[in-house]
């Protein structure tokens, strides 16, 4: 299991995240990676989508949204 702390932000309508380059190289380059993750001590589970270099985007409903703030 991989753990890092990471500020969001929004990009369009999507969050993402920037994964430290130790961590990225270990998903791959394809497909959705499901994650475990904690926004404003809110818990849930996600998947990382890789967007190119060590970017990634993260699925998170519409009821998520709010923590994202």
């Amino acid at each position: 299991m991989h753990r890092f702390t990471q500020i969001i932000s929004i990009v369009g309508v999507n969050p993402c995240v920037t994964v430290p380059l130790k961590i990225a190289k270990t998903f791959g380059k394809k497909g959705f990676i499901p994650v475990r993750i904690k926004v404003n001590g809110h818990p849930f589970l996600a998947n990382l989508v890789p967007v190119g270099g060590t970017g990634f985007i993260f699925t998170a409903s519409c009821e998520r949204r709010p923590w994202l703030r």
